[in-house]
């Protein structure tokens, strides 16, 4: 599983490092695909199999679907992919490449000083947290959505304190078992310094690129990364929670895709364009 792990996630940096800088919005699709494929190799390296599945059907699949689809409705033809290529210059990347490198050293430098052997939490299952995240979101409403991202912490107090006690064992066994030369952890750090590195790239492309479609899809790695760090931390701790907030990360994703298409749909259908800096006035 270590052995996948940084494979696939060699994959998913090399993939989104081409989609940002790729000038062709199909072919930037295509490996923003393989980029999600391969990060859903990462969750399954680290046990969210759920999580991986979810990746492949729902990111994969619909949303990454509902994009080719907007695609081949706006028909961008040669001019398109001829203006995106004026608007790559080398110049143009030099600033946002310091900055994004500045910004990604200082968050690698953050997390490095994480202490992988001494974090220990009460593991969550699945059906505990997902018990509890029903019931929070039960009353309905935005009071209840907004139980339902403190749910799991919240039930965590009133959970049987057996349970809590046969859910601490588990990250400490799995601790010893490192220690004492079985069988290999992959560290936090590392999946944390990939999430960071997917992250980096999703806003180097926000900043960078001044087509709409291409900032949509920035932004969609963006809240990829963000869900992998959230499923990497709690795979680490043996808790659900990641679980959940994957599930949260992904709903914003598809909400984000289909708002923002859809925008996008109406502005190109009045504007003929995508250029940002000719569709920032949304008069007339």
């Amino acid at each position: 599983m270590e052995f996948a792990f940084y494979i696939c996630g060699l994959i998913a940096i090399l993939a989104t490092l081409r989609v940002v800088t790729h000038t062709n919005p199909v072919h930037a699709l295509l490996y923003l695909i393989i980029s999600l494929l391969a990060i859903a190799g990462v969750f399954f390296s680290l046990g969210a199999y759920f999580a991986g599945a979810l990746e492949i059907i729902v990111y994969a699949g619909a949303i990454m679907v509902l994009f080719v689809f907007v695609v081949m409705m706006l028909n961008l033809g040669g001019t398109e992919i001829e203006q995106e290529r004026k608007w790559l210059q080398p110049g143009i990347w030099i600033g946002p490449a310091i900055l994004s490198a500045v910004l990604l050293v200082v968050i690698v430098y953050a997390i490095l000083g994480i202490n992988d052997q001494g974090i220990d939490g009460a593991a969550i299952n699945a059906k505990r947290s997902g018990h509890c995240a029903v019931w929070a979101v039960r009353p309905g409403g935005g009071a209840g959505l907004h139980a339902a991202a403190g749910g799991p912490g919240g039930c965590l107090p009133h959970w049987p304190r057996r349970a809590r006690r046969r859910g601490a064992e588990q990250p400490s066994e799995r601790q010893r078992q490192t220690k004492n030369g079985g069988t290999r952890m992959i560290p936090l750090t590392h999946g944390l310094i990939l999430a960071a590195i997917l992250f980096v790239l999703g806003l180097t492309g926000l900043v960078i690129r001044r087509n709409l479609l291409f900032m949509l899809i920035s932004l969609e790695i963006m809240i990829n990364a963000a869900a992998l760090a959230f499923v990497v931390a709690g795979s680490y701790w043996g808790q659900a929670d990641g679980q959940i907030m994957y599930i949260l990360a992904i709903s914003l994703a598809a909400a984000e895709a289909s708002i923002g298409l859809a925008l996008l749909l109406q502005l190109h259908r009045r504007r003929q364009n995508l250029n940002i800096d000719s569709v920032s006035e949304l008069r007339g």
